[in-house]
């Protein structure tokens, strides 16, 4: 699936230290050099044979699920059945709705989905689509979801089972909480990152406005399902990294939030074809430039919607780590005039739009700015070598 995963360049070095870039820059990194459970992360790879009939459609029973997880897939055969056995495991499984969003597969997910629809009928549903790119499938899925709450979860990651009992329980008895955040761990090919997302107390529910977040990715995030509705939130189709606009924009109508100091998402990085490895770092950077570009147009249209002042501050927080991923991709790009009339134009967005002072902004930028631009090429060589390692 083209997904957003936030790209790093040096995951794990031999003293334990990571990089960390992008929206996980502001998160609480602690490391574990662990293993991975090859079990829970490999599934079994599904053989396609093109005479194979599906299974017939069965009976359902009516749903009442609390948390719908929707996971957007494409040509996922070799990692959903894993990702599906991760959430079976969970001993409160009969109150999720895994929802799986195909989005036009053309290799053997389809048989995947119908097998786990045969064998948990009552947990996973299956909806088929024409391929329209991540967004789309998202946006599809948050239309149909059943439960109280929403989660997106990527169909080559997947979920800790007693993590995700953890946050079923707090869901249960939490009554009405408009967002629900948890950690995360990054796993890469030889070493797991936790992630711990909050430093608020955990498992009560607060208002929005008497906390101060640090801007969350889409792994930490659980909705509440009508927040979602009211907030009118319909991703971009078509391109990658609108789970960008996944983790944002509904924030600007988020009232309540709670926080699970448990690691429910088990967020994979490395894979050579995802959206962020340094190889796809050029063919994506027009998809990241049209994400950015709405995220700054959402942002100026906000001015006449009434958002709290407390919700303001988180979205322009947010609205800078865009911004600041996005020249730090122009950095590592090859077209340097584009890159720094771009970067021109972000920085216009930080200082007019987002608030922060031209002494705040990050130092890259600093020395751009200070330089007329003319310091591009220094400072792209460096961040070049940087990404090499």
């Amino acid at each position: 699936m083209g997904i957003h995963k936030m790209f790093v360049s040096r995951p794990c070095n031999l003293n334990g230290d990571a990089a960390v870039t992008g929206d996980d820059a502001g998160v609480t990194p602690g490391l574990l050099r662990t293993r991975r459970p090859l079990g829970m992360i490999e599934s079994s790879f599904v053989s396609h044979a093109s005479d194979a009939r599906l299974p017939a459609p069965i009976a359902r029973s009516p749903l009442n699920k609390l948390l719908t997880i929707v996971m957007p897939t494409y040509n996922m055969e070799a990692y959903l059945s894993g990702a599906l056995d991760s959430i079976l495991a969970c001993k409160r499984a009969d109150r999720v709705e895994a929802l799986v969003v195909d989005d036009g597969s053309t290799d053997a997910t389809p048989r995947v989905i119908a097998t786990f629809e045969q064998k948990a009928p009552n947990v996973v549903r299956g909806v088929r689509k024409e391929n329209g790119h991540y967004g789309s499938a998202v946006n599809r899925g948050i239309a149909e979801a059943a439960g109280d709450y929403v989660k997106v979860v990527d169909s080559d990651d997947w979920v800790d089972g007693d993590a995700l009992d953890e946050l079923l329980a707090f869901l249960e008895s939490a009554g009405e909480v408009d967002l629900v955040l948890s950690d995360y761990v990054r796993v890469f090919e030889d070493c797991e990152e936790p992630v711990s997302v909050a430093d608020i107390p955990p498992r009560k529910v607060l208002p929005f406005s008497d906390v101060r977040l640090r801007p969350c990715i889409m792994h930490a995030i659980t909705y509440r399902r009508d927040v979602l509705r009211k907030s009118g939130l319909r991703l971009d189709e078509g391109i990658l990294f609108t789970d960008d606009e996944y983790a944002l924009f509904p924030m600007a109508w988020v009232s309540t939030l709670a926080y699970v100091p448990e690691p429910v998402y088990r967020y994979r990085l490395g894979r050579a074809e995802q959206s962020v490895s340094p190889e796809n770092l050029e063919r994506t950077l027009a998809d990241n430039w049209q994400v950015t570009q709405a995220v700054m147009a959402w942002r100026r249209s906000l001015a006449a919607r009434g958002v709290q002042p407390a919700n303001l501050a988180y979205v322009n927080e947010k609205c800078a780590a865009i911004a600041y991923e996005h020249i730090r991709r122009r950095l590592l790009s090859s077209d340097a005039e584009q890159g720094r009339r771009v970067t021109r134009e972000l920085e216009a967005f930080l200082t007019d739009d987002v608030g922060i002072a031209p002494a705040d902004l990050e130092r890259h930028v600093r020395f751009l700015r200070a330089t007329g631009y003319a310091g591009w090429g220094v400072l792209a060589a460096y961040k070049k070598r940087r990404a090499k390692g």
